[in-house]
């Protein structure tokens, strides 16, 4: 169904791989997030230094749930459009070795988007993506099954996400209030693009026995064809483990021609959790104009 609609009405098939993009390279994870949850613990004063680490153990696996909404005005493309996403994804880290080197697995266990009000299930679209990283951090991205043209996308878009995801981590111990710069230029790798920000450790918390630090990014982006983003991020990270457990982020600008922009929100599953719950989007951070 979702082919058809593509293959006759080209506007969508763009505006489609937008929101695609916007999903996975806006919200960018960043890795992290703040979830509704944990957002309920009390902010206090810490001077303690933590060194955060992303810790990898074979057979682990991990559930999270991506919502995005994104708002585009482009009259070359059709004008207003709405677009609604909703994603689980497991991710299996299959070989993790003392030297550094990691290889894990991402599939979409479901994957639904709503177009201005058209609710299409993609699952059968999604790729399994498979992600090497060797001792001294390069990475190798394959993508296997799914539709071409999401295939091809998720490559390139898997690694950009991997590096900017390593840049939230600090290089040295760090403490409530402590800053550090934001320079992806070599982290995205795409020609013309370029991310100017900061990344700050807000607090240390204790949720339900587990040490979770939340960290703020806020970014800036500019490139080709007249693209200027704006996009602000809070992340809760688990402190034993480096896992992100949730992400909330709202971006807004030009992009492709028109305004756009982009809220998303990313949460770890218990083991319980389906992931298929419909719910509003809600964010900790400032509110993003409407194009």
């Amino acid at each position: 169904m979702l082919l058809s609609s593509l293959r006759e009405r080209p506007n969508t098939g763009r505006n489609f791989a937008l929101a695609l993009t916007s999903l996975f390279a806006l919200g960018a994870l960043l890795t992290g997030g703040s979830p509704a949850n944990a957002a309920q613990a009390d902010e206090k004063k810490d001077d303690t230094t933590y060194t955060v680490k992303r810790v990898y153990k074979a057979g682990e696996s991990d559930r999270y749930k991506f919502s995005t909404k994104v708002n585009m005005n482009n009259p070359a493309a059709g004008g207003l459009v709405e677009i609604l996403t909703a994603m689980v994804v497991k991710e299996t880290t299959k070989e993790a070795k003392d030297d550094g080197s990691v290889v894990s697995v991402s599939e979409f266990e479901t994957a639904g988007v709503n177009f201005n009000g058209m609710d299409i299930d993609i699952t059968t679209m999604m790729p399994k993506v498979t992600t090497s990283r060797d001792k001294n951090g390069k990475l190798d991205v394959k993508s296997e099954g799914g539709n071409e043209q999401v295939t091809s996308q998720m490559g390139e878009l898997t690694k950009q996400i991997n590096s900017m995801s390593a840049l939230l981590f600090p290089t040295k111990p760090v403490k409530a209030g402590d800053s550090w710069d934001l320079d992806s230029l070599t982290a995205t790798k795409v020609p013309g693009t370029k991310v100017k920000g900061k990344v700050t450790f807000i607090s240390a918390d204790t949720v339900k026995g587990v040490k979770i630090l939340k960290f703020k990014t806020v970014s800036d982006t500019t490139g080709d064809k007249d693209t200027k983003m704006h996009s602000e991020a809070v992340t809760l990270i688990n402190f034993e483990t480096g896992k992100p457990v949730s992400m909330t982020s709202k971006t807004d600008g030009d992009a492709a021609g028109g305004k756009i922009s982009v809220e998303m929100t990313m949460k770890m599953l218990g083991p319980n959790e389906k992931g298929d719950e419909k719910e509003e989007i809600k964010t900790d951070v400032k509110a993003v104009k409407k194009p």
